[in-house]
Protein backbone atom coordinates (compact mmCIF):
# COMPACT_ATOMS: atom_id res chain seq x y z
CA UNK A 1 0.00 0.00 0.00
CA UNK A 2 1.47 3.04 -1.09
CA UNK A 3 1.95 6.83 0.39
CA UNK A 4 -0.81 7.91 -1.77
CA UNK A 5 -3.77 6.60 -0.59
CA UNK A 6 -3.43 8.01 3.01
CA UNK A 7 -5.33 11.02 2.49
CA UNK A 8 -8.31 9.11 0.01
CA UNK A 9 -9.16 6.94 2.68
CA UNK A 10 -10.42 9.59 5.61
CA UNK A 11 -12.77 8.56 7.91
CA UNK A 12 -14.02 12.06 8.78
CA UNK A 13 -14.27 13.78 5.61
CA UNK A 14 -15.98 17.06 6.86
CA UNK A 15 -12.92 17.42 9.38
CA UNK A 16 -10.73 17.28 6.85
CA UNK A 17 -9.76 16.31 3.25
CA UNK A 18 -6.81 15.65 0.76
CA UNK A 19 -6.21 16.31 -2.85
CA UNK A 20 -3.88 13.25 -3.45
CA UNK A 21 -1.11 11.93 -6.45
CA UNK A 22 -0.06 8.71 -7.56
CA UNK A 23 2.92 9.35 -8.37
CA UNK A 24 6.24 8.34 -6.43
CA UNK A 25 8.37 10.49 -4.70
CA UNK A 26 11.17 12.22 -6.53
CA UNK A 27 14.46 10.18 -5.39
CA UNK A 28 17.91 11.89 -5.75
CA UNK A 29 20.14 10.49 -8.19
CA UNK A 30 23.58 9.57 -6.44
CA UNK A 31 25.26 7.70 -3.40
CA UNK A 32 24.73 10.45 -0.87
CA UNK A 33 23.15 8.41 2.07
CA UNK A 34 20.29 10.75 3.80
CA UNK A 35 19.10 10.43 6.88
CA UNK A 36 15.72 7.84 6.64
CA UNK A 37 13.13 6.71 8.91
CA UNK A 38 13.86 3.00 10.47
CA UNK A 39 12.17 0.14 8.50
CA UNK A 40 10.45 -0.43 11.48
CA UNK A 41 8.47 2.65 10.52
CA UNK A 42 8.22 2.64 6.64
CA UNK A 43 7.16 -0.70 6.73
CA UNK A 44 3.89 -0.13 8.54
CA UNK A 45 0.74 -0.13 6.52
CA UNK A 46 -1.26 3.11 6.23
CA UNK A 47 -3.65 2.20 9.44
CA UNK A 48 -0.72 1.09 11.60
CA UNK A 49 1.22 4.31 10.56
CA UNK A 50 -1.49 6.24 11.71
CA UNK A 51 -1.73 5.14 15.77
CA UNK A 52 1.92 4.93 15.58
CA UNK A 53 2.35 9.00 14.76
CA UNK A 54 -1.24 9.64 17.24
CA UNK A 55 0.99 7.55 19.96
CA UNK A 56 4.13 9.50 19.49
CA UNK A 57 1.80 13.04 19.64
CA UNK A 58 0.01 11.63 22.77
CA UNK A 59 3.47 11.14 24.49
CA UNK A 60 5.31 14.17 23.67
CA UNK A 61 2.13 16.48 23.99
CA UNK A 62 -0.45 14.93 26.34
CA UNK A 63 -3.57 14.65 23.46
CA UNK A 64 -4.84 13.01 20.63
CA UNK A 65 -3.53 15.07 17.25
CA UNK A 66 -5.95 16.10 14.56
CA UNK A 67 -6.94 13.48 11.90
CA UNK A 68 -5.27 16.18 9.18
CA UNK A 69 -2.09 16.62 11.19
CA UNK A 70 -1.59 12.43 11.46
CA UNK A 71 -2.31 12.44 7.70
CA UNK A 72 0.24 14.67 6.84
CA UNK A 73 2.73 13.76 9.21
CA UNK A 74 1.92 9.96 7.43
CA UNK A 75 2.14 11.25 3.78
CA UNK A 76 5.40 12.96 4.84
CA UNK A 77 7.02 9.71 6.37
CA UNK A 78 6.09 8.03 2.28
CA UNK A 79 8.61 10.96 0.91
CA UNK A 80 5.88 12.85 -0.63
CA UNK A 81 5.47 16.84 -0.78
CA UNK A 82 2.35 18.75 1.46
CA UNK A 83 0.77 21.27 1.40
CA UNK A 84 -1.39 22.04 4.56
CA UNK A 85 -4.28 24.96 3.86
CA UNK A 86 -6.11 25.00 7.43
CA UNK A 87 -7.18 28.09 9.43
CA UNK A 88 -5.03 30.01 11.58
CA UNK A 89 -4.81 28.19 15.15
CA UNK A 90 -5.88 24.93 13.86
CA UNK A 91 -2.27 23.27 14.76
CA UNK A 92 -0.53 23.30 11.73
CA UNK A 93 3.01 23.72 13.41
CA UNK A 94 2.67 20.81 15.04
CA UNK A 95 2.49 18.64 11.91
CA UNK A 96 6.88 19.25 11.64
CA UNK A 97 7.42 18.71 15.03
CA UNK A 98 5.45 15.41 15.03
CA UNK A 99 7.32 14.08 12.03
CA UNK A 100 10.42 15.49 13.86
CA UNK A 101 9.79 13.07 16.87
CA UNK A 102 9.73 10.16 14.63
CA UNK A 103 13.59 9.65 14.33
CA UNK A 104 15.52 9.40 17.42
CA UNK A 105 17.08 11.61 18.91
CA UNK A 106 20.85 10.51 19.07
CA UNK A 107 20.34 10.35 14.88
CA UNK A 108 20.34 14.17 15.23
CA UNK A 109 18.01 14.90 12.48
CA UNK A 110 17.48 18.49 10.99
CA UNK A 111 13.95 20.23 10.24
CA UNK A 112 15.01 23.33 8.39
CA UNK A 113 11.82 25.47 9.01
CA UNK A 114 11.63 28.89 6.57
CA UNK A 115 9.59 31.66 8.41
CA UNK A 116 9.46 34.90 6.64
CA UNK A 117 8.57 36.58 10.31
CA UNK A 118 9.80 38.82 12.64
CA UNK A 119 9.38 37.50 15.57
CA UNK A 120 9.84 39.30 18.80
CA UNK A 121 11.95 41.31 17.04
CA UNK A 122 14.67 38.49 16.26
CA UNK A 123 15.46 38.50 12.19
CA UNK A 124 14.48 35.01 11.31
CA UNK A 125 15.35 35.56 7.76
CA UNK A 126 15.11 33.73 4.43
CA UNK A 127 17.73 35.82 3.21
CA UNK A 128 19.83 34.40 5.29
CA UNK A 129 18.88 31.08 3.43
CA UNK A 130 19.26 32.56 0.14
CA UNK A 131 21.78 34.79 0.23
CA UNK A 132 24.61 34.32 2.78
CA UNK A 133 27.79 32.38 1.99
CA UNK A 134 28.60 30.73 5.05
CA UNK A 135 25.15 29.07 5.27
CA UNK A 136 24.92 28.49 1.82
CA UNK A 137 28.52 26.38 2.09
CA UNK A 138 26.68 24.93 5.40
CA UNK A 139 23.35 24.13 3.34
CA UNK A 140 24.92 22.24 0.62
CA UNK A 141 27.50 20.40 2.31
CA UNK A 142 27.48 16.63 2.75
CA UNK A 143 27.47 16.93 6.90
CA UNK A 144 24.04 18.93 6.48
CA UNK A 145 22.16 17.52 3.48
CA UNK A 146 22.63 14.15 5.32
CA UNK A 147 20.65 15.11 8.01
CA UNK A 148 18.71 17.02 6.75
CA UNK A 149 14.66 15.01 6.71
CA UNK A 150 11.94 17.97 6.08
CA UNK A 151 11.95 21.97 4.68
CA UNK A 152 8.73 23.52 6.53
CA UNK A 153 7.82 26.69 4.24
CA UNK A 154 5.79 28.64 6.96
CA UNK A 155 2.84 31.37 6.14
CA UNK A 156 3.60 29.69 2.13
CA UNK A 157 1.13 32.21 0.75
CA UNK A 158 3.75 35.17 1.42
CA UNK A 159 5.64 33.54 -1.51
CA UNK A 160 3.06 34.88 -3.63
CA UNK A 161 2.71 37.72 -1.88
CA UNK A 162 6.27 38.51 -2.11
CA UNK A 163 6.96 37.35 -5.53
CA UNK A 164 4.68 40.23 -6.89
CA UNK A 165 6.51 42.46 -5.22
CA UNK A 166 9.82 41.13 -6.50
CA UNK A 167 8.59 40.95 -9.85
CA UNK A 168 7.16 44.79 -9.54
CA UNK A 169 3.80 43.23 -10.02
CA UNK A 170 2.29 45.08 -7.07
CA UNK A 171 2.98 48.53 -7.34
CA UNK A 172 0.17 48.24 -9.73
CA UNK A 173 -2.55 47.10 -7.28
CA UNK A 174 -3.90 49.42 -4.93
CA UNK A 175 -4.18 46.77 -2.14
CA UNK A 176 -0.61 47.18 -1.33
CA UNK A 177 -1.33 50.95 -0.71
CA UNK A 178 -3.95 49.82 1.69
CA UNK A 179 -1.56 47.39 3.86
CA UNK A 180 1.70 49.03 4.78
CA UNK A 181 4.61 46.92 6.30
CA UNK A 182 2.58 43.38 4.20
CA UNK A 183 5.52 43.00 1.57
CA UNK A 184 8.26 44.62 2.29
CA UNK A 185 10.69 42.80 4.89
CA UNK A 186 11.47 39.36 2.69
CA UNK A 187 10.73 39.40 -1.00
CA UNK A 188 13.59 36.97 -1.27
CA UNK A 189 10.75 34.37 -0.19
CA UNK A 190 9.41 34.61 -3.35
CA UNK A 191 12.41 33.16 -5.45
CA UNK A 192 13.17 29.76 -3.42
CA UNK A 193 12.74 27.07 -5.61
CA UNK A 194 16.38 27.02 -6.72
CA UNK A 195 17.67 26.26 -3.29
CA UNK A 196 14.51 23.96 -1.74
CA UNK A 197 15.42 22.34 -5.64
CA UNK A 198 18.81 21.19 -4.77
CA UNK A 199 17.42 18.71 -2.02
CA UNK A 200 14.52 16.59 -3.93
CA UNK A 201 15.03 14.18 -1.78
CA UNK A 202 13.74 15.70 1.22
CA UNK A 203 9.68 15.98 1.55
CA UNK A 204 8.56 20.08 1.36
CA UNK A 205 5.93 20.64 4.25
CA UNK A 206 3.83 24.23 2.93
CA UNK A 207 1.91 25.66 5.68
CA UNK A 208 -1.02 28.37 4.76
CA UNK A 209 -4.18 29.81 6.25
CA UNK A 210 -5.30 31.89 3.05
CA UNK A 211 -4.06 30.56 -0.26
CA UNK A 212 -6.64 30.69 -2.71
CA UNK A 213 -6.18 28.95 -6.16
CA UNK A 214 -4.23 31.60 -7.94
CA UNK A 215 -1.91 31.87 -5.57
CA UNK A 216 -1.29 28.33 -4.92
CA UNK A 217 -0.48 27.73 -8.59
CA UNK A 218 1.49 30.95 -8.34
CA UNK A 219 3.90 29.01 -5.15
CA UNK A 220 3.80 26.00 -7.18
CA UNK A 221 5.02 27.46 -9.65
CA UNK A 222 7.76 29.86 -8.10
CA UNK A 223 8.91 26.43 -5.92
CA UNK A 224 9.13 24.53 -9.17
CA UNK A 225 7.00 22.08 -8.19
CA UNK A 226 3.97 20.35 -10.31
CA UNK A 227 0.44 20.30 -9.21
CA UNK A 228 0.89 16.33 -8.81
CA UNK A 229 3.86 16.13 -6.61
CA UNK A 230 2.20 17.60 -4.22
CA UNK A 231 -0.56 16.19 -1.75
CA UNK A 232 -2.98 18.94 -0.53
CA UNK A 233 -4.61 18.68 2.79
CA UNK A 234 -7.53 20.87 3.62
CA UNK A 235 -8.18 21.07 7.39
CA UNK A 236 -10.85 23.09 8.97
CA UNK A 237 -10.86 27.54 7.68
CA UNK A 238 -13.74 28.58 10.26
CA UNK A 239 -13.31 29.76 13.71
CA UNK A 240 -16.59 29.06 14.84
CA UNK A 241 -15.29 30.85 18.70
CA UNK A 242 -14.42 34.31 16.34
CA UNK A 243 -18.00 36.39 16.11
CA UNK A 244 -17.37 38.94 12.86
CA UNK A 245 -18.90 42.15 13.28
CA UNK A 246 -18.73 44.93 10.04
CA UNK A 247 -19.31 48.28 10.68
CA UNK A 248 -19.77 51.39 8.01
CA UNK A 249 -17.01 54.28 8.53
CA UNK A 250 -18.73 56.85 9.21
CA UNK A 251 -15.67 59.41 9.23
CA UNK A 252 -12.62 59.78 7.00
CA UNK A 253 -9.97 56.44 7.15
CA UNK A 254 -7.36 58.81 7.84
CA UNK A 255 -8.88 60.20 10.82
CA UNK A 256 -9.41 56.86 12.62
CA UNK A 257 -12.21 58.17 14.99
CA UNK A 258 -14.84 55.53 14.07
CA UNK A 259 -12.43 53.78 16.98
CA UNK A 260 -14.20 56.64 19.19
CA UNK A 261 -17.69 54.71 20.27
CA UNK A 262 -15.81 51.39 20.94
CA UNK A 263 -13.82 52.85 24.25
CA UNK A 264 -15.23 54.28 27.21
CA UNK A 265 -13.63 57.13 29.58
CA UNK A 266 -11.08 55.83 32.00
CA UNK A 267 -13.09 56.90 35.12
CA UNK A 268 -15.49 53.53 33.82
CA UNK A 269 -13.44 51.15 32.87
CA UNK A 270 -9.47 50.87 34.40
CA UNK A 271 -6.91 50.89 31.84
CA UNK A 272 -6.11 47.33 33.26
CA UNK A 273 -9.51 45.89 32.65
CA UNK A 274 -9.79 46.89 28.94
CA UNK A 275 -10.00 43.48 26.90
CA UNK A 276 -6.65 42.75 25.19
CA UNK A 277 -7.54 44.13 21.76
CA UNK A 278 -4.93 44.57 18.52
CA UNK A 279 -5.74 47.55 16.32
CA UNK A 280 -4.59 46.81 12.97
CA UNK A 281 -4.33 50.20 10.53
CA UNK A 282 -3.21 50.31 7.33
CA UNK A 283 0.00 52.71 6.84
CA UNK A 284 2.39 53.61 10.01
CA UNK A 285 1.78 56.96 10.42
CA UNK A 286 -2.35 56.20 11.45
CA UNK A 287 -0.75 53.67 14.14
CA UNK A 288 -0.14 57.05 16.35
CA UNK A 289 -3.79 58.05 14.59
CA UNK A 290 -5.25 55.27 16.54
CA UNK A 291 -3.22 56.29 19.50
CA UNK A 292 -4.46 59.70 19.76
CA UNK A 293 -8.00 58.94 19.08
CA UNK A 294 -7.80 56.46 22.05
CA UNK A 295 -6.71 59.02 24.08
CA UNK A 296 -9.30 61.02 23.36
CA UNK A 297 -11.85 58.87 24.07
CA UNK A 298 -10.40 57.64 27.59
CA UNK A 299 -10.24 61.38 28.36
CA UNK A 300 -6.60 61.62 28.36
CA UNK A 301 -4.36 64.10 26.67
CA UNK A 302 -4.78 63.52 22.97
CA UNK A 303 -1.05 63.76 21.59
CA UNK A 304 0.61 62.23 24.67
CA UNK A 305 2.04 59.15 23.53
CA UNK A 306 4.50 57.11 25.87
CA UNK A 307 6.47 54.27 24.65
CA UNK A 308 6.02 53.10 27.93
CA UNK A 309 2.34 53.23 28.20
CA UNK A 310 -0.08 50.97 30.31
CA UNK A 311 -2.75 51.63 27.95
CA UNK A 312 -1.85 51.79 24.45
CA UNK A 313 1.21 51.01 22.38
CA UNK A 314 2.40 51.36 18.88
CA UNK A 315 4.33 48.44 16.45
CA UNK A 316 5.03 48.85 12.66
CA UNK A 317 8.36 47.88 10.50
CA UNK A 318 10.27 51.05 11.42
CA UNK A 319 9.78 50.88 15.16
CA UNK A 320 13.18 50.37 16.46
CA UNK A 321 14.58 46.46 16.82
CA UNK A 322 14.49 47.24 20.99
CA UNK A 323 11.35 48.80 21.02
CA UNK A 324 9.92 45.93 19.12
CA UNK A 325 11.18 43.74 21.63
CA UNK A 326 10.56 45.27 24.70
CA UNK A 327 6.68 46.08 23.66
CA UNK A 328 5.98 42.06 22.34
CA UNK A 329 7.61 40.75 25.33
CA UNK A 330 5.49 43.31 27.98
CA UNK A 331 1.81 43.23 25.88
CA UNK A 332 2.67 38.82 26.55
CA UNK A 333 3.45 39.84 30.24
CA UNK A 334 -0.01 41.53 30.20
CA UNK A 335 1.92 44.80 30.95
CA UNK A 336 -0.82 46.82 28.99
CA UNK A 337 -3.92 45.73 26.95
CA UNK A 338 -3.75 47.47 22.94
CA UNK A 339 -1.55 47.65 20.76
CA UNK A 340 -2.01 49.70 17.73
CA UNK A 341 0.12 48.13 14.64
CA UNK A 342 0.26 47.89 11.15
CA UNK A 343 0.77 44.54 9.19
CA UNK A 344 4.44 44.16 10.57
CA UNK A 345 2.69 42.40 13.60
CA UNK A 346 0.77 40.55 11.75
CA UNK A 347 1.64 36.97 10.86
CA UNK A 348 2.36 34.11 13.26
CA UNK A 349 2.00 35.40 16.95
CA UNK A 350 0.61 33.21 19.31
CA UNK A 351 -0.94 35.16 21.73
CA UNK A 352 -3.43 33.23 23.38
CA UNK A 353 -4.83 36.65 25.63
CA UNK A 354 -5.87 37.90 22.84
CA UNK A 355 -10.01 38.60 22.48
CA UNK A 356 -10.40 41.41 20.04
CA UNK A 357 -9.24 42.31 16.45
CA UNK A 358 -10.06 45.44 14.82
CA UNK A 359 -9.17 46.77 11.45
CA UNK A 360 -9.74 49.61 9.77
CA UNK A 361 -10.80 50.47 6.19
CA UNK A 362 -10.61 47.97 3.00
CA UNK A 363 -7.45 45.55 2.13
CA UNK A 364 -7.34 42.27 1.19
CA UNK A 365 -9.09 39.97 2.31
CA UNK A 366 -6.71 36.96 3.28
CA UNK A 367 -4.22 39.49 5.08
CA UNK A 368 -7.35 40.71 7.22
CA UNK A 369 -8.49 37.10 8.15
CA UNK A 370 -4.68 36.32 8.74
CA UNK A 371 -5.42 39.38 11.25
CA UNK A 372 -8.95 38.52 12.75
CA UNK A 373 -6.78 35.01 13.35
CA UNK A 374 -4.66 36.49 16.22
CA UNK A 375 -8.16 36.27 18.78
CA UNK A 376 -9.73 33.36 20.60
CA UNK A 377 -6.39 31.51 20.23
CA UNK A 378 -7.11 29.81 23.44
CA UNK A 379 -10.22 28.66 22.37
CA UNK A 380 -12.03 31.03 24.00
CA UNK A 381 -14.69 33.40 22.31
CA UNK A 382 -12.97 36.19 20.28
CA UNK A 383 -14.47 39.22 18.88
CA UNK A 384 -12.87 40.72 15.25
CA UNK A 385 -14.31 44.29 14.41
CA UNK A 386 -14.19 45.65 10.48
CA UNK A 387 -14.83 48.88 10.31
CA UNK A 388 -15.13 49.62 6.18
CA UNK A 389 -15.75 52.80 4.08
CA UNK A 390 -18.58 53.23 2.09
CA UNK A 391 -16.85 54.28 -0.82
CA UNK A 392 -13.24 53.97 -2.04
CA UNK A 393 -11.80 56.71 -4.80
CA UNK A 394 -11.12 54.87 -7.75
CA UNK A 395 -12.60 51.63 -6.42
CA UNK A 396 -16.22 49.27 -6.68
CA UNK A 397 -18.87 50.29 -4.56
CA UNK A 398 -21.36 48.74 -6.19
CA UNK A 399 -22.23 45.61 -7.09
CA UNK A 400 -22.62 46.97 -10.47
CA UNK A 401 -19.69 48.13 -10.70
CA UNK A 402 -18.24 44.56 -10.97
CA UNK A 403 -19.91 44.00 -14.02
CA UNK A 404 -21.96 40.29 -14.62
CA UNK A 405 -20.93 37.01 -15.42
CA UNK A 406 -17.03 38.31 -15.18
CA UNK A 407 -14.54 36.07 -12.81
CA UNK A 408 -12.92 38.92 -10.44
CA UNK A 409 -9.56 37.83 -10.12
CA UNK A 410 -7.78 40.70 -9.00
CA UNK A 411 -6.58 41.43 -5.39
CA UNK A 412 -8.26 45.02 -5.89
CA UNK A 413 -11.47 43.30 -6.61
CA UNK A 414 -11.31 40.92 -3.84
CA UNK A 415 -10.35 44.27 -1.95
CA UNK A 416 -13.59 46.27 -2.78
Amino acid sequence: MDGSSLAISARNPSEARAESTSLPPPKLKGNKAHLQLTQEITSLDNDNLRDYVTGQSKEHYKEDPKKLQVDTVCNLARGYHSFVLAGTGYGKSRIAELYYHMYAPQRKPVVLVLNPLDSLGEDQSPEVFLNNELFTELYFSSEFQSRLVLIVLDEAHMVYVWGLVESGKAKFLSVRDRLQDYGIFRPSYGKLGDRLMATSDVPILLLSATCRPVAVESILGSLMLKRVDVTFFHGELVRNEIRILRFYMDYPLKSCEDLLRMFSKEAEISDDNLIPTLIYSGTRKATLSVIDVLNKARGKKRKDYDSASKFVRRYHACTGNEDKLDCTKDFENEDFPIFSSTMALGLGQNWKRVRCVIHIGRGDPSMISQMMGRCGRDGRPGLAILFMERKRKNGKNAVKDFGSGKEQLTDDDRMD
